[in-house]
């Protein structure tokens, strides 16, 4: 039973939410390690797709007390709903204006493994 390990990744899925009671814009990015058997076809091990529109609704128009939380519950399901998924890390990016400076961003980032 060996297995290989690819690496996926999706740069800034844009994602609007609402944050501590504000709407928001996300700028999401997953890092995921998935696991094939070598005698697998390995297109057939995870849908991609199906693992982006999986954290994208769990994301998108929903309500959060901060982007941790967020994060939280969008790492957990990528990990319960596809059993090839070894590790994902997920990466929101929300604008902060600050006043008096120009405009930041704020980067928030977790790692979940089995």
């Amino acid at each position: 039973r060996n297995r290989m390990l690819f690496r996926g990744r999706v740069a800034s899925l844009q994602i609007s939410a609402r944050v501590d009671g504000r709407p928001q814009t996300l700028l999401v990015d997953l890092d995921y390690v998935y696991a094939v058997r070598d005698n697998e076809d390995a297109s057939g091990a995870l849908s991609h797709d199906e693992l982006l529109e999986g954290v994208a609704a769990i994301l998108e128009g929903q309500e959060f007390p901060s982007v941790e939380t967020g994060i939280m519950k969008a790492g957990e399901h990528g990990l319960e709903r596809f059993p090839a998924v070894r590790e994902i890390t997920i990466s929101a990016t929300r604008e902060r204006a600050l006043e008096g400076r120009a405009s930041s961003s704020i980067t928030v980032t977790r790692t979940f493994r089995r």
